[in-house]
């Protein structure tokens, strides 16, 4: 019994030793093994063990979060029970569990210097007690995980037991003693995200905050780490902030900003998280940004060109929604003034585009993006078709449909301005224009170009440099001459998609059809049908389909004329085939 007690003394001891690792790691299961030479300092050595070499190899489960303070002179308590420890002094081997004794094992973080475990046992029935100090290196214990696996780290240690019915008391020192830990590496922590960049408007009061969550590779054995929380500002600013203050791994952080009274363009900072003395920190870097409140112009497409006729994607933003733009506008001139210049602007409450007049003090009444109305003044015609307006976030994209008048002439800048309730972007160059023409449309060809019959279909082709929203109509004449009396003549209208016949004196025009619909118009020539009809276009080129069927009376050799008129320009009437009705 004596000889079992005074063994156990050290198998305590040893599991002390064997403690200071494990309580690095959380949730990990490691194998230790501590090697040294018993060395009496007082007492009877009954059984010999001075000068013996012990040995104790243990797989011990450590389930207790390691106390995340590093700032403090001593850390908070934890226990446990239920150690089993093998050992061998010698070639005897013994197997001894603290369980059923009661077993306390205090860790105190002397922060800057040796740390220590100690140990207080008592047996059953005043059988005896049993206390042991272990003096550790700072740093090796009371961390969230072990400094690296594998580990020799060097301790020193004494024990005493004390069994008062023998008066018996010996207490021994462990010389030269090491403590190797093997196992899994401790884990490196991911935060997702691994940074934040939050972003608000200037004059904000609402504070934003964003979740970090974590991943511990490995994942096993390693379930979560334990760490503590801080924050640095560059600016020593108080505008950043997280919570909790401790936490593991195992559950999400907050990070929270505040943009009340903060005025710079960006502030930066960072949130770390602390393991432990040995343990590296994690660093999740912020960077908040503080957008200006004024509306802003961002883009205009095309930036530069040349033409009579164009469509300007013009794309306006507004960091406190699009209900905060009062209106938007494009001007081209030569410099930043109304007067004399192709002024529009776009009212989102309304869904109007206006044109100002030539003196720049009045509007011309709204145009609906879409619609089929127009507005103009000397230097320039707005039109809804091909006009639009769309949004997204807080942007606002406006197409605007113009063509430059005549007079209209040298290079423009082009500038845009967002105007909001309160703030105002100003006159802001985006590019710049030349409103002049590339030439005049033309007639390419028409196919068949020639042949007989009284039913055919006709298929012309135009094609316009300055783009095909230059294209007023388009004509296909059958005739003796060029002239649209007593002929076969056919226009298509490309801004309605329309076909018109001319009457017979070419002194009118029929109802207008769609093409590919069933309707027919005729004169004393021909009839034009909607079915067979079409129209397509590819790039500058437009490609019309006319189904025709010519009367008994419309005889004899016939020439075929092209024609195509642009807004300024025109072909003139092109000779491109012969054909017998």
């Amino acid at each position: 019994m004596t000889r079992f007690n005074r063994l156990y003394s050290r198998s305590a001891f040893g599991a002390i030793a064997l403690y200071l690792v494990s309580s690095c790691a959380v949730f990990a299961q490691v194998t230790y093994t501590l090697s040294g030479t018993l060395e009496l300092v007082s007492g009877t050595d009954s059984l010999g063990l001075n000068g013996k070499e012990l040995a104790f190899n243990t797989t011990l489960a450590q389930n207790l979060t390691p106390s995340s303070s590093t700032t403090t002179a001593t850390s908070a308590t934890n226990s446990y029970s239920g150690v089993m420890v093998q050992f061998g002094i010698g070639t005897a081997p013994f197997l001894c569990s603290a369980s059923p004794l009661a077993v306390t094992v205090t860790m105190t973080d002397n922060v800057g210097a040796p740390d220590t475990i100690g140990i207080n046992c008592s047996f059953p029935s005043g059988l005896g007690t049993l206390s042991a100090v272990a003096t550790v290196p700072d740093g090796n214990i009371i961390t969230a995980v072990p400094a690296a696996i594998p580990s020799t780290v060097s301790v020193s240690g004494t024990g005493s037991f004390v069994i008062p019915s023998l008066a018996l008391t010996e207490l021994c020192n462990l010389e030269t003693a090491t403590l190797v830990a093997t196992g899994t590496q401790p884990p490196a922590v991911t935060p997702s995200p691994a940074a934040w960049k939050p972003a608000a408007v200037m004059g904000s009061t609402t504070a934003l905050t964003q979740n970090i969550s974590f991943t511990t590779t490995p994942s096993s054995p390693y379930i979560a780490v334990s760490f503590s929380t801080s924050v640095t500002t560059t600016d020593g600013g108080n505008w950043l902030s997280v919570s909790p203050a401790a936490a593991n791994t195992g559950s999400a952080i907050a990070i929270t900003v505040n943009p009340t009274g903060l005025t710079a363009p960006s502030y930066s900072g960072s949130v770390t998280l602390t393991y432990g003395p040995k343990y590296p920190a994690t660093t999740i870097p912020v960077t908040f940004t503080l957008i200006p409140n004024s509306p802003s112009v961002v883009s205009l497409s095309p930036p530069t060109g040349t033409g009579l006729t164009q469509t300007f994607t013009a794309v306006y933003s507004d960091p406190l929604g699009i209900a905060d733009l009062s209106d938007v506008l494009v001007l081209l001139s030569t410099s930043v003034k109304l007067t004399n210049a192709c002024a529009v602007v776009y009212v989102p409450a309304t869904n109007r585009l206006h044109l100002y007049n030539d003196a720049g003090t009045g509007l011309s009444a709204g145009v609906v993006p879409g619609s089929s109305a127009q507005s103009s003044n000397s230097q320039c015609t707005l039109s809804g078709r091909g006009s639009s307006f769309s949004t997204s976030g807080n942007n606002l994209t406006v197409n605007i449909a113009l063509t430059f008048g005549p007079a209209f002439v040298g290079a423009k800048n082009v500038y845009l301005d967002a105007v909001g309730k309160a703030h105002d972007s100003g006159w802001v160059k985006q590019g710049s224009w030349i409103p002049s023409s590339l030439g005049p449309p033309s007639a390419v060809s028409v196919s068949p170009s020639t042949g007989t019959g009284l039913t055919q279909m006709f298929t012309a082709v135009y094609s316009d440099p300055n783009r095909l929203a230059d294209l007023s109509d388009v004509v296909l004449l059958f005739n003796t001459s060029a002239k649209v009396s007593g002929a076969c003549a056919v226009i298509y209208v490309p801004g309605t998609n329309q076909l018109f016949l001319y009457n017979d004196t070419g002194a009118g025009l029929s109802a207008g059809i769609a093409p590919g619909s069933s309707a027919q118009v005729s004169n004393s020539q021909c009839t034009l049908s909607g079915t067979g009809s079409s129209f397509s276009t590819s790039g500058n080129d437009l490609t019309v389909n006319v189904a025709l069927n010519f009367t008994g009376t419309f005889t004899g050799s016939k020439n075929a004329y092209l024609q195509a008129a642009g807004k300024t320009q025109s072909s003139g009437w092109v000779l491109e085939g012969v054909w017998l009705p």
